[in-house]
């Protein structure tokens, strides 16, 4: 019952955020040609919230992370929607040098679809922290002090969930929508919100 009561609670958290989030929002929403025109320049890191998912908030109770069929996965809906969006950015000259993904089978499947044949690599920091899962404290300065090893010519594919992301910026975001993200003076600079 208790564990029930802290999923309602979270998932009613997850949406005011989400729905009320964008309110507020002081990140300018930027145009696919604008994006696409930022990550030409290099030097920038799209962190972007997992693809549209079946039904549902968080897993069902007793997931296991290496079993696709416990956990909540992409809707076909959403693999579509992501497949599009591979399509675009290839065609709007998009590349990613690297490719990281939390464990999760959703954000690994959005990985893999826009990671242009790339290999993912599995970064435990980008799990999702939602409710009971594992916390890890230090999760944002270690993304950040990953982003300062990034080199000036590439651009890195972050994909993780709508928790971390808030965790990380501040910005709640809606499936497959992400921000733009590069190292100004040490420090992360949100560039702005794109829905490849």
């Amino acid at each position: 019952m208790l564990k029930n009561l802290k999923l309602f609670f979270w998932g009613l958290c997850a949406a005011i955020a989400m729905v009320c989030g964008p309110l507020f929002a002081q990140t300018p929403t930027l145009s696919p040609q604008q994006a696409a025109s930022i990550l030409k320049t290099g030097g920038v890191a799209l962190v972007l919230r997992h693809g549209q998912t079946e039904a549902g908030v968080g897993d069902p109770p007793q997931f296991v992370l290496g079993t696709c069929s416990t956990q909540r996965n992409l809707s076909d809906a959403g693999r579509q929607a992501l497949r599009d969006m591979a399509e675009r950015n290839t065609a709007a000259g998009i590349r990613f040098s690297s490719v990281f993904t939390s464990q999760w089978c959703r954000t690994r499947e959005t990985a893999q679809i826009l990671g242009q044949g790339l290999a993912v690599q599995d970064w435990v920091v980008l799990n999702s922290q939602f409710a009971d899962n594992p916390k890890i404290a230090d999760a944002n300065a270690q993304i950040t002090q990953k982003l300062r090893t990034m080199p000036a010519q590439q651009n890195w594919l972050l994909v993780t969930h709508q928790v971390n992301i808030a965790a990380l910026t501040g910005e709640y975001l809606a499936s497959a929508e992400g921000l733009l993200l590069r190292m100004k003076r040490g420090k992360l600079e949100i560039l702005g919100r794109v829905a490849l």
